[in-house]
């Protein structure tokens, strides 16, 4: 999760200057995702900055328009809010609500997980997806690490 993604940016440059970046939360072949603090509310966020070579694609830039029309819509208990979004130095970025604690894959690498447990989560999941759906979204990247 570590290695170099060409074209990332770095936290210096990745951000507008209103977000603090105050750390990585994670990587992959799109960007990085940043912990982030607006420098004048204070809120904390998780901040993806997408990768250069993605940025100057038409149909990434279609996509990455398409996916800011979905988050705006959505609001639900379960689903993570768009906070804000833009495209700064030639790349866009999301700041999206920044949720604290642990994934389900860490939950998971911690131990086993008890039926009551296992059926909260699972009922917990379901109902965000439900609910996704219901609005014409198909979640293309469920996975333990992003739950």
């Amino acid at each position: 999760m570590n290695e170099a993604v060409p074209g990332a940016p770095g936290p210096a440059a990745a951000l507008p200057e209103e977000w603090s970046v105050l750390g990585e939360l994670g990587r992959g072949g799109m960007g990085v995702v940043y912990r982030a603090r607006h420098r004048l509310t204070g809120q904390l966020a998780a901040v993806k900055a997408v990768v250069l070579e993605r940025a100057g694609d038409p149909e990434y830039g279609r996509r990455f328009a398409q996916e800011v029309a979905v988050l705006t819509r959505l609001e639900h208990p379960r689903v993570v809010r768009l906070l804000q979004a833009g495209i700064h130095a030639g790349r866009p970025w999301l700041a999206l609500e920044l949720v604290e604690g642990p994934t389900l894959r860490e939950r998971m690498a911690a131990g086993p997980i008890s039926a009551g447990e296992a059926a909260r989560l699972g009922s917990q999941i379901a109902e965000a997806l439900e609910y996704t759906h219901a609005a014409g979204v198909v979640h293309r990247d469920l996975k333990p690490e992003n739950v």
